[in-house]
């Protein structure tokens, strides 16, 4: 190992932290393990590389097996000084076939269990200090655990919760959240396999329960994907508290009720326990929608021009959120392209700004900022966002708030701000 680097220390430091970035886009575990062997490399470069790369690699720790646990753990007592830089702890379920390749995730079936990680050892726990993430899934069937594993996890003091793990019955995975009270950020994430519904019992437990006692009041941003807000019940009132200042709520499928095949996850409206809980986040200064969809229909098909009717469903809860500064609508299209038109620019802004949500916005006297962010089409150029924001000010002449649109594509982003 030399002892200095030719580049300036400020650049071996950008490189070296650009490296440790990539960990977060990359899906695959084999890209992960690559973005790991690069930050080994640098440690292994120079000395004056060395305590940045030691930052990044041990920044966020990854465990996939049980054997990992035991030799991260044996690092940490011999340096127990590394332990200290942890602060993103991610567990993952993962496993090969006969053939010593990666089993892909969507081959995992909860009846299989999908492994027993160890994560939660005591001395884990005890020397993972700083750690302040945490992330569950995908592929961790959490029936694998203990009953009571919540408990031990307790000992860390986390303000992110990341979770895309299987849960037999909600009621583990409100345990499992209730277990961090100093937690300020939750994500459930979609899952691979269908969640069964709190039952009948479950919700009046709980419900009851988190009458007599308050959980999460630090939790201030919640987001919610499809495989929740598709539950009738989901959440109960309470469960995540009544603090929430930022709430994004995703949805996949199909625009139109039309299109969907399953009458229960048609998006005409919400289940009313969603509706609900948006009423009682009177805190609430952001509101995202994120449709993660395919193209939508035609407006005016069954006499319907409205092709988003839930939008300004969801919108009518918070009337009464005198907070509420910023609402952004996305559009994101399961292939890199929308093909505007099969249905044309300005059916689509007929169908999604209505009368109805003109008198919504134009209701919150507190909003500064709409964000609406559509899908890049086969043909656009430079300016189309500043066209979608002319036109949907066009649409709504008495909104004072500052508009934004976003022309976005899988690979790139076009922005542009119009006051």
């Amino acid at each position: 190992m030399v002892r200095r680097s030719r580049l300036p220390d400020e650049v071996g430091e950008q490189v070296i932290d650009w490296c440790h970035r990539a960990i977060y886009s990359a899906i695959w575990i084999p890209e992960v393990q690559a973005v790991y062997d690069v930050l080994r490399a640098c440690c292994l470069t120079c000395r004056t590389w060395l305590p940045r790369s030691r930052l990044n690699l041990y920044s966020v720790i990854m465990l996939r097996t049980y054997d990992q646990v035991g030799l991260f753990l044996k690092t940490i007592i011999a340096h127990r000084f590394l332990a200290d830089f942890a602060h993103t702890l991610h567990v993952r379920y993962y496993y090969t076939s006969d053939s010593d390749m990666p089993v892909q995730e969507a081959e995992c079936k909860p009846e299989d269990g999908c492994g027993y990680v160890p994560f939660a050892h005591p001395e884990l726990v005890r020397n993972l200090r700083n750690l302040r993430s945490l992330v569950l899934g995908p592929v961790l069937m959490w029936d694998a655990f203990p009953p009571d594993y919540h408990r031990l996890i307790a000992g860390w003091s986390i303000t992110e919760l990341r979770l895309s793990a299987w849960f037999q019955t909600l009621t583990h995975l409100f345990h499992l959240v209730w277990a961090f009270p100093n937690l300020e950020r939750l994500h459930l994430v979609r899952l691979l396999f269908h969640q069964p519904p709190l039952s009948e019992a479950e919700f009046t437990r709980i419900a009851t329960f988190t009458t007599k006692r308050q959980f999460c009041k630090r939790l201030r941003r919640v987001e919610f994907e499809h495989d929740y807000i598709s539950l009738s019940n989901f959440p109960p009132k309470n469960a995540f508290g009544d603090c929430v200042e930022e709430l994004a709520i995703h949805w996949s499928g199909t625009c139109g009720p039309e299109d969907s095949e399953d009458e229960t996850t048609r998006p005409a409206e919400y289940p009313q326990a969603l509706q609900e809980y948006i009423s009682r986040q009177t805190s609430l200064r952001s509101l995202e929608l994120l449709i993660h969809t395919d193209p939508p229909p035609a407006p005016g098909k069954d006499g319907r021009d409205d092709i988003f009717p839930w939008v300004t469903s969801l919108l009518s809860r918070t009337q009464t959120h005198r907070a509420l500064h910023t609402i952004c609508l996305r559009f994101w299209p399961w292939w890199p392209e929308w093909d505007f038109p099969r249905i044309g620019r300005y059916a689509f802004l007929r169908a999604l700004v209505t009368p109805a949500l003109q008198d919504l916005v134009y209701g919150l006297p507190a909003l500064l900022r709409l964000v609406v962010e559509v899908p890049y089409c086969p043909g656009d150029s430079a300016d189309h966002p500043a066209w979608w924001a002319r036109a949907i000010r066009g649409r709504l002449p008495n909104l004072r708030a500052e508009i934004t649109v976003v022309l976005r594509r899988i690979d790139a982003e076009v922005l542009f701000l119009v006051g």
